[in-house]
Order: C-alpha cells, then structure tokens, then sequence
C-alpha cells in the first residue's frame, strides 16, 4: 500500500506530538516522512527554504531535549514552532500544485 501525502503529514504530527528517542532516527523520520508529504510538489526555492526550516525547529527541539531533559523545556512552545513550520511547507505545496 502507498502512503499517501496525507498519511505522512499524520506520521509527521504524531512524531512531533511524541518526539521519540532516539533523536537522530526521530530526524531521518522526518526527513523520509516529509519527502512523501512533498513528492506530489514541484520543486522551488520557497519549498525548499520551509522544508529547511521545519529541520531546523525540529533540530532546535531535539537538542533542547537532550541538553536539558524534556521536563526542563516548554515542549509545547518547540511543538508548536514545529507545526507552524509544517503548516508553511504544506502551504506551499499547495500553492505551487
């Protein structure tokens, strides 16, 4: 069964939403996830520029997890950067179709 590009930004939120350890394999889900959730898009630089971002929230998360320990951060501060970022990417998705 093929994973449509709505099924991957499901796995997307819930990865977010559980940020699992360990967090090297939580960003190359992400990366695998976002690139079936993109696929259907041409590629442009605006694309290319939300996808990075979203790494880089997500990026920012994980250390901040692992620096000072999931309890010590606002979690749902890094969350939700994380999923405005998606939002973005998945904007321009559908923009550029």
């Amino acid at each position: 069964m093929t994973e449509t590009a709505a099924d991957a930004l499901d796995r997307l939120e819930r990865l977010i939403a559980d940020v699992p350890e360990p967090y090297e394999m939580t960003h190359t889900a992400a990366r695998r996830l976002l690139i079936r959730a993109t696929r259907e898009a041409p590629a442009s630089a605006a694309l290319s520029v939300a996808i990075d971002e979203f790494h880089a929230h997500l990026h920012y998360m994980t250390l901040n997890m692992e620096l000072y320990g999931r309890d010590q951060i606002d979690l749902a501060a890094y969350q939700d950067n994380c999923r405005a970022a998606l939002r973005t990417v998945m904007a321009i998705c559908r923009m550029v179709n």
